[in-house]
């Protein structure tokens, strides 16, 4: 199934300060993860920001924030995003709308991103994962997060796979915009 803009919706999770820093290739994590969210604003994909315990890890960094031109952020102690009620609330009103694509990027990939995806397909989404913007600590960790989104049939794709399938074809208005993005 191919990615579409008027279906799908955007969910950065916990890309926060105090636990970023330790992510494995987190320079270009970060680098990956401020591209899809200028993919995002140029298609104009909704976007959704978690936080995990925020007292304790931080905000979502500010090179980030710099980037997102307009989000919601929700703050929660689990580890999936959707068994936060706030983040359902947010979130079931884009179903109703036909945004049941949800393109997860994100810290730690083996488990707030990994539950969430999960989750969001055991509840009539469909999740993408974005595997240039997603990291944990350990190599290992990745590795076998990966390996259970293939065993559950759960989607992962690069940034430019994600582009190209939002723009859909070269005439759309923001192609050029999204291609000096990705190039």
């Amino acid at each position: 199934m191919l990615l579409n803009p008027e279906k799908a919706c955007l969910v950065l999770i916990d890309m926060q300060e105090k636990i970023f820093p330790k992510m494995n290739n987190s320079k270009a994590l970060l680098n990956n993860t401020k591209d899809l969210l200028k993919i995002a604003s140029f298609l104009k994909i909704p976007t959704i920001l978690t936080e995990q315990g925020s007292k304790n890890l931080g905000s979502t960094l500010y090179d980030i924030r710099d980037v997102v031109s307009s989000s919601l952020t929700v703050d929660k102690t689990t580890f999936s995003a959707y068994r936060t009620e706030a983040f359902v609330n947010i979130l079931e009103p884009y179903k109703n709308q036909g945004r049941n694509q949800i393109i997860i990027a994100g810290i730690e990939e083996h488990v707030c991103v990994l539950q969430t995806a999960f989750d969001l397909k055991d509840n009539g989404f469909i999740p993408f994962v974005a595997v240039d913007a997603c990291s944990s600590r350990e190599e290992s960790s990745i590795t076998y997060a990966e390996k259970r989104f293939v065993m559950n049939d759960i989607e992962m794709l690069t940034n430019e796979m994600i582009a190209f399938e939002l723009l859909k074809d070269a005439k759309n208005p923001v192609f050029k915009d999204v291609l000096k993005v990705i190039k």
